[in-house]
């Protein structure tokens, strides 16, 4: 997916004319360590480093983070030379999806299984942060969107960032935009119309879907 992003072609021929923007999109969890032990405090940014890293390195610096390599083992490819030279830099701004926030707790014995998933590569058991937990199953809270905007200014040199689902512009993040999800209640992904986040709700049980105004619209 990151060699196919990598869009050399518009880059060399088509950008300069057309004054186009790349971006990708990726789904941005804050994480929490679970205690204040040493060992969860590392193991937090360690699946920061896994899960956001994952893609945003390669797309900085032109590989996966030093622990995704030694983890995932030879399970993950390696990028030739130009390969590496291709990704890097391949885009000129980020959309992130931002709901969550996870406690995140040191779990070194899934890196014994024979058999891992990312998961078990990240060596870390976690839990979504629940307090206050909206109606439909997410809680509200600036500070993890904070801390996510935080941690692209510090480890990925603070680039562009347009929020396209969920949150805010904060604390001298290069935060360009911001997308509410969304106008209307929608058929959401993971749970159908169970969940609302939307700016004017719809009734699905009315034959005429009659739509009203949230508090938050």
């Amino acid at each position: 997916m990151l060699l196919v992003h990598a869009a050399r072609l518009y880059k060399t021929k088509y950008q300069a004319k057309q004054h186009g923007y790349i971006g990708i999109n990726l789904f941005a969890f804050h994480t929490e360590s679970a205690t204040n032990s040493t060992e969860d405090l590392t193991a937090s940014q360690r699946f920061c480093h896994l899960l956001t890293g994952w893609f945003m390195h390669p797309l900085t610096f032109g590989d996966y983070p030093e622990i995704t390599r030694r983890n995932a083992e030879k399970r993950l490819p390696n990028f030739t030379e130009d390969e590496s030279e291709l990704v890097k830099g391949s885009f000129d701004f980020i959309g992130i999806n931002h709901y969550s926030t996870l406690y995140v707790k040191d779990n070194p014995k899934s890196l014994e299984l024979e058999v891992r998933d990312f998961l078990a590569d990240s060596a870390v058991e976690i839990q979504f942060f629940s307090d206050g937990a909206s109606q439909g199953g997410f809680p509200i809270m600036a500070w993890g969107l904070q801390g996510t905007l935080e941690y692209f200014k510090q480890f990925y040199g603070n680039p562009p960032i347009y929020i396209h689902e969920n949150g805010q512009k904060t604390n001298g993040s290069n935060a360009r935009g911001y997308f509410v999800w969304s106008f209307l209640d929608v058929f959401e992904l993971l749970d159908g119309f169970v969940s609302s986040f939307s700016l004017y709700y719809v009734d699905v049980n009315d034959p005429d879907l009659r739509r009203y105004p949230e508090v938050t619209g």
